[in-house]
């Protein structure tokens, strides 16, 4: 994270003082304390150990040292007290960190390492606009430096000022040279400007090609952009440099299974899954692999892990209840599809699952709602599924008109489609016992 390197200049005090500090006395300004034989020992004498346990990554033992040394310093040492904090911040405790850090900023309030580690604190903290007013005291206090303007950008980001955002982004680049302000830049610009967005991607991939996360985000937005053979190329860049990142390894398998190419999917998901093995992503895009290939206890077993992970997403649910429609298990189906409506109710496969469900358990009355509820969501666009759905629906009920008028709807609607229009001729006459066989016209299978 910027502004997380420890200062150098508070360790090496005591070696790079140009000449020896006059002798205080024990009341004078508490910068000494008394050592065990008599003699006055500066507060800094240990800043070497501390700073060596820290870049060591030895956060305990660091820890009891910044104690030791606080207490006899009582409470004065700079570098004890901003050691502290860091450990505390990686620990996750902010707020106890930014009280070590204000205590760094009282001991001396013209350090700007200090002033700017009290802004990261209060903007982890959601805070954005005190960060910002910190931030602001830094500038005052000293030349800007790219993680200072890194760190207003992020602010400016937050409180959704956008071209001052860019500005001080573009100022920390300039300075730094950093990826984290590229590839913040490159986020900043992909809201509106995708070309701008495309260029800080790569200008940061050409500076530090060694760290795959630069290409995963720019072959995401190559994807987004329906450019898919650069959104390979990017993915395929971060997987030479990593060849089990989970990102591009999660990206790469979505797209194949998208190209109905199930068994390449899972090999690239078999490699994801040893580093994200708690990724409901994950286990719900194996499910779905699974059930293309008509293995559906296999996929039931993925989309329940799936759900057991992130009991929330609406997409596992949705396509757990798709797997035992399959299975003809109509009470699981309505179950999934109604925990799957609650969560987005927006969702008008879901609806049509769910009075599929409920025709096959006979409430049609209920069914028939969901049916109307679908297409008044869906408006006037093409729904050649639905409506066939409901054609069929309205005509096993015995409303024939209704079911005719339907049925030409949907032919119209799926003209542009031969193969769907011959599936739905033939489902139409034909009248399949279970009305279930109808939904496989185009089953909706929500990968992530």
């Amino acid at each position: 994270m910027s502004g997380d390197v420890v200062a150098n200049h508070y360790a090496g005090r005591p070696q790079t003082s140009s000449r020896p500090r006059e002798p205080e006395t024990p009341t004078s300004t508490g910068a000494r304390g008394l050592s065990v034989h008599g003699e006055f020992e500066p507060l800094e004498t240990n800043n070497w150990l501390l700073h060596l346990k820290y870049v060591r990554g030895e956060h305990e033992t660091c820890k009891r040292l910044a104690h030791t040394e606080l207490a006899k310093s009582q409470g004065h040492n700079e570098y004890a007290n901003y050691v502290m904090g860091l450990i505390l911040r990686i620990e996750g405790r902010i707020q106890e960190s930014l009280d070590f850090f204000n205590k760094c900023r009282q001991l001396d309030p013209s350090n700007v390492d200090n002033v700017k580690q009290v802004a990261r604190s209060h903007f982890l903290l959601g805070r954005p606009e005190q960060a910002l007013a910190e931030y602001g005291s830094a500038l005052k206090l000293g030349p800007p430096d790219w993680s200072l303007l890194h760190g207003l950008g992020l602010c400016y980001v937050q409180l959704g000022r956008l071209e001052e955002a860019a500005e001080a982004l573009t100022r920390a680049v300039e300075l730094g040279r950093t990826e984290e302000s590229h590839r913040a830049l490159a986020r900043l610009h992909a809201r509106s400007e995708p070309g701008r967005a495309i260029a800080a991607y790569r200008t940061a991939c050409a500076l530090f090609p060694s760290n795959p996360e630069t290409a995963v985000e720019l072959g995401q937005l190559h994807f987004e952009m329906a450019e898919t053979q650069q959104a390979f190329d990017a993915w395929g860049t971060a997987l030479c440099h990593d060849p089990a990142h989970p990102a591009a390894l999660l990206a790469l398998g979505a797209e194949f299974q998208r190209n109905d190419e199930p068994e390449v999917a899972l090999t690239k998901y078999k490699l994801c899954a040893q580093r994200l093995p708690e990724s409901s992503f994950l286990w719900n895009n194996i499910g779905m692999c699974f059930f293309a290939k008509k293995k559906f206890v296999a996929a039931i077993s993925c989309l329940k892990r799936a759900i057991y992970l992130a009991p929330l997403d609406w997409k596992a649910l949705y396509n757990l209840g798709l797997v035992h429609m399959h299975t003809h298990q109509f009470v699981s189906a309505f179950h999934f599809a109604s925990a799957s409506m609650k969560r987005n109710p927006l969702h008008v496969p879901t609806l049509l699952l769910l009075a599929l469900a409920l025709h096959s358990l006979a409430d049609d009355t209920s069914a028939r709602r969901a049916f109307e509820q679908a297409l008044r969501l869906r408006g006037d666009s093409d729904a050649p599924e639905l409506r066939a759905n409901f054609a069929v629906f309205l005509k096993r009920i015995g409303q024939e008109e209704a079911a005719r008028a339907q049925a030409e709807l949907a032919m119209v609607a799926a003209a542009r489609d031969p193969q769907l229009e011959q599936l739905l001729r033939a489902a139409f006459d034909a009248q399949p016992e279970r009305p279930e066989d109808i939904s496989q016209i185009r089953a909706e299978e929500d990968e992530v």
